[in-house]
């Protein structure tokens, strides 16, 4: 048998316990205090600019100390939702004047109750048990507008732990008894054990942002809805983020910008992932629109800065040609239930080869080449898990075709004619491909990999990103490509390591 009590919200326990519990509260900046068109700005806000005038926004944003307001009100908008706005005390059967446990301290976000304690507790927001009570030290201190107070302070009490503060309130009948009305909720009515480990749940194909954001390394949430990502190996990129509108005015503020796919942006990218080729040192650059989970633009015909990765010990082995066209795209069929999510990717040059400085010899035809990559396409199914919440896979699977030339500098027949940059052969590969792409959101400092498969070589990267405040932090990253299986093929090398930091901005 259980007791339950519901904590008092008249007297500001409940906000008590918040401070403890929840989110830190947003502290104004003396900067954003300068804003003299506050009500404007929360206005937009809380609209998400639906209706809004774009010249009048950004004359707002000129005004002193109004950008910072606009970035301090959306983190506040976010604060009040992460607040609990009932709280519940669970014991085993209690008696007054006899001894009792407490069991765990539920909490319900949601304000409206139509159907009293089953709609606050059948399931609750969240949940502490008695062993995060008992090591919720009192002594600790805790920021409330910009002071620092201990939580003994904040509770007013001189018990150490959350727990026996807790305790001493039930017994001093500060709380209400509920557990009448509690009784039968549930199936065998209301239970609790310990936290399991392991608990593994698929993630929906409603959800493919969370889809790219494991295969891209992006774990924060966004709070803002710009982001703009800088990397001198990887390229740069700018996407949009906006929250949806509901019941026609409300802005679905609730969740996180990236929660949602981007409404627009543009992209310069590095890299061939999709054969595995890493960064600067597949010599393909691309210049890409963004928007949902769409990207599509051109193939630049320049190798730009990719010279860059002999310095770092991965010697050049391919070349460019002139303009192509790029496209990647992620979409679930709708009509199979629970399809996961697709990943279609392909490219094509246009034009011919150039000569580049660095053509490799080979052995089989005694002559220096250069090695293009006419075109490609890859086709992947996805399906991503969850692992206690905080640890997410991203599972792929599928195939990849794509055709490399051969171009050389050779003399016609007679031998007196003049050197003719031509392609001398190609040759298309296809087969396997797949990957598993792993985050996790668990730790201060979020980490993930990606293990990739084609044409038995793979392509492993790390990453790990540092949050400097909420709206910056510096991701650091390091790819591995190989051949597994085989040698490498004459456009390859034995091993090649492309490390990369990102700044990444959020505003």
């Amino acid at each position: 048998m259980i007791s339950v009590f519901r904590v008092n919200e008249d007297d500001g326990t409940v906000n008590k316990l918040n401070m403890l519990l929840g989110p830190p509260e947003p502290v104004i900046p003396e900067e954003a205090k300068l804003c003299n068109v506050k009500d404007d700005i929360e206005g937009y806000v809380l609209s998400g600019g639906e209706g809004s005038d774009e010249k009048e926004y950004q004359k707002w944003m000129r005004s002193p100390g109004c950008k910072a307001y606009e970035r301090y009100y959306s983190q506040r908008i976010a604060w009040e939702k992460a607040q609990f706005k009932k709280a519940f005390v669970v014991t085993t059967r209690y008696q007054p004047g006899e001894s009792f446990k407490v069991i765990a301290l539920l909490v319900q976000k949601n304000t409206e109750s139509f159907y009293g304690l089953r709609q606050d507790l059948d399931p609750p927001s969240g949940q502490y048990l008695a062993n995060e009570l008992e090591s919720k030290n009192l002594d600790e201190q805790i920021l409330v507008n910009g002071v620092a107070k201990k939580g003994r302070e904040i509770l007013e009490t001189s018990t150490n732990t959350l727990y026996q503060y807790v305790s001493n309130q039930v017994i001093q009948g500060n709380m209400e008894n509920v557990t009448p009305e509690a009784q039968g909720i549930g199936e065998e009515g209301i239970s609790f054990v310990k936290k399991r480990y392991g608990n593994t749940k698929g993630i929906s194909e409603d959800s493919s942002p969370l889809f790219m954001r494991i295969t891209d390394g992006l774990p924060a949430d966004y709070q803002n809805n710009n982001e703009i990502i800088l990397s001198a190996l990887d390229g740069v990129s700018y996407r949009r983020f906006e929250r949806p509108i509901v019941n026609d005015t409300d802005v679905d503020s609730a969740n996180s910008t990236n929660s949602f796919l981007p409404k627009y942006g543009i992209e310069l990218k590095y890299g061939l992932e999709d054969l595995n080729y890493p960064s600067i040192w597949s010599n393909r650059l691309t210049l890409n629109a963004v928007w949902g989970a769409s990207h599509l633009g051109i193939i630049m015909p320049t190798d730009g800065w990719s010279s860059l990765s002999k310095d770092l010990g991965s010697a050049q082995t391919m070349t460019t040609g002139g303009l192509g066209i790029n496209g990647a795209f992620d979409f679930p069929i709708r009509v199979i239930s629970e399809s996961g999510v697709f990943h279609v990717g392909a490219s094509y040059v246009f034009s011919d080869a150039k000569l580049s400085d660095h053509m490799v010899y080979n052995q089989k035809t005694n002559r220096n080449e250069d090695y293009l990559v006419r075109f490609h396409a890859t086709m992947q199914y996805t399906f991503a898990i969850r692992i206690d919440d905080s640890f997410m896979f991203r599972m792929r699977l599928g195939g990849t075709v794509y055709n490399m030339e051969s171009w050389s500098s050779i003399r016609g027949l007679d031998q007196d004619t003049a050197l003719t940059y031509r392609k001398v052969d190609n040759e298309t590969i296809g087969g396997l491909s797949g990957a598993v792409d792993f985050m996790t959101t668990a730790w201060s400092t979020p980490v993930g990999f990606t293990l990739a498969y084609f044409d038995e070589t793979i392509l492993g990267k790390a990453w790990l990103q540092v949050p400097i405040m909420d709206q910056f932090a510096v991701r650091f990253d390091a790819r591995v490509f190989a051949p597994v299986f085989r040698d490498p093929r004459m456009w390859e090398s034995d091993a090649v390591v492309m490390p990369a930091v990102n700044f990444i901005f959020n505003f």
